[in-house]
């Protein structure tokens, strides 16, 4: 009979001492999303590609700008999607572009910075109908970019500047 209250004696020290929490965890966790090329990662919905951006978009952290971060798996499955549908839809499932490269802009002489861009400016010149909206992954280091005309996404590339 002692054995058994000496037993629940223990049991009952051991599971109301208070475990010391970690300060600082070693390991962020920031990749969420099944592995690309994964029957799970195919299932995933548009929209919650687009909840994963708009959270990275707002709680910018240091491991959403590793490569196949959350942020980046959300871009890149973005840009995949919303190519060739209307501007709305990316609107909807992006928010507004972060910079939007049109005729406007190129009217109040504002120096372009990116080669992708310089090498737009022709083209927005010919075409005042075209729109560059502009998507930072790593502000203007890495960037997803989607050409507009007439409402309708005509393509969607990324700049990298693999520095």
């Amino acid at each position: 009979m002692h054995y058994y209250l000496i037993i629940l004696i223990f049991i009952f020290q051991a599971c109301t001492v208070a475990k010391p929490r970690p300060v600082e965890q070693t390991v962020e966790e920031c990749v969420h999303f099944p592995n690309e090329g994964t029957f799970a990662y195919g299932q995933l919905k548009t929209s919650d590609f687009s909840k994963a951006y708009l959270h990275t978009r707002l709680h910018d952290r240091d491991c959403y700008r590793k490569w196949k971060s959350d942020k980046y798996l959300a871009m890149d499955a973005l840009k995949e999607r919303l190519d060739g549908q209307n501007l709305k839809k990316l609107q909807k499932f992006m928010g507004q572009a972060d910079t939007i490269l049109d005729a406007r802009l190129l009217d109040q002489d504002v120096r372009i910075r990116d080669q992708v861009f310089q090498k737009a400016v022709p083209a927005i010149k010919d075409h005042p109908e075209l729109s560059y909206h502009i998507y930072f992954w790593r502000d203007w280091h890495d960037y997803l970019y989607f050409i507009v005309e007439k409402e309708l996404i005509k393509k969607a590339e990324w700049y990298m500047a693999f520095e």
